[in-house]
Order: C-alpha cells, then sequence, then structure tokens
C-alpha cells in the first residue's frame, strides 16, 4: 500500500507478486473426509503483479487487496480456535466417560471372580451365572472402547493445536 503510494506518475506499477513465483511451491491439496482427516483448500494471497491506474485508484485497489488479506486472516484463526475449542471439549467428554467407565471395570471384575467361584457350587443356576459373566464382559469391553475413544481425542488435540497441547497420559 505505501509503495503503490509512493510512486506518482507512472500508470503500471509492479506489486511484490511481480518479483516472486507464487507457484514455486506447490501447497498441499485438501481433504474432505471429515471422519479421518479433514483439512481445507489452501487460500492463496490475492494480488495481482502489477497494479494500473492513478496513483489514488492503485492505492484503494491495494488497501481493498489488504483488508481482504486480514479478513481471511482472521477466519482462518477463529476457524482454529474453534477446533480447538471443539477438540478439547471432546476430550472432556472422553475422559468423563473413561472415568465412569472405569467404575463400571473394576466393577465388572469383581462380579467375574464371584461368578467363577460360583461355579464350584453345584446348586448354582449356570443359565444366570453365564448371563452375569457375559454382561460383566460386555462392560469390560465398553471401558476398552471409552479408552480408545480417548485416545483418538487426545491425538485430535494434539493435531490441532500442533503439540501445543499435550494431555497427561500413563506412560508417557
Amino acid at each position: 500500500m505505501a509503495a503503490q503510494n509512493q510512486v506518482r506518475f507512472r500508470r503500471t506499477v509492479p506489486t511484490l507478486a511481480a518479483g516472486s513465483d507464487l507457484h514455486s511451491r506447490i501447497l498441499p491439496g485438501g481433504s474432505r473426509d471429515p471422519a479421518h482427516d479433514y483439512r481445507p483448500e489452501p487460500v492463496l494471497p490475492e494480488m495481482p503483479s502489477m497494479v494500473v491506474g492513478k496513483r489514488a485508484e492503485r492505492v484503494a485497489r491495494v488497501c481493498a487487496y489488504s483488508r481482504r488479506a486480514d479478513a481471511v486472516h482472521d477466519k482462518a484463526r477463529d476457524l482454529l480456535v474453534l477446533e480447538a475449542e471443539t477438540s478439547f471439549i471432546d476430550f472432556e467428554a472422553a475422559a468423563k466417560s473413561v472415568a465412569i467407565s472405569k467404575e463400571s471395570y473394576t466393577a465388572a471384575k469383581d462380579l467375574m471372580e464371584r461368578i467363577r467361584e460360583g461355579f464350584d457350587n453345584p446348586k448354582a443356576a449356570k443359565d444366570q451365572l453365564l448371563l452375569a459373566y457375559g454382561q460383566a464382559a460386555e462392560s469390560q469391553g465398553e471401558y476398552v472402547q471409552a479408552v480408545f475413544e480417548y485416545l483418538l481425542e487426545m491425538a485430535a488435540l494434539e493435531r490441532v493445536t500442533a503439540g501445543g497441547v499435550r494431555p497427561a497420559f500413563p506412560g508417557r
């Protein structure tokens, strides 16, 4: 903007884009798969290599380009903040789910021990024992699934924050 204001008597004035090759480095393409790895398409800077017209017109046009670039920057930053907040909320929900299912897991483990003792008793109803054993095993499976989802949310949070947030995890 200041460079366009400095040149007074020329009708065409080159911009910074004239001296650089915007296509020298290929930007990675986007991915629209929301389940695995969503990456939006890159937004290229919008700046012509030459601006034509009187000085006031050139300055006004370059100011408009600058405002649009600022708006793209602000939207991208806001989207990153929103994605980080969403990932953190999902991570907290997964952590609560793990805590709840951990209690269920320990109760199911105790129940399975009591059921194993019940199999030694010849008077015990074997059908009820097998049903209880299956429910306890299902509860343990739910705990494993909750831990898996917790790990996925933790990885998503680390990815969104580029490693800035590293939740505590046992063994790390």
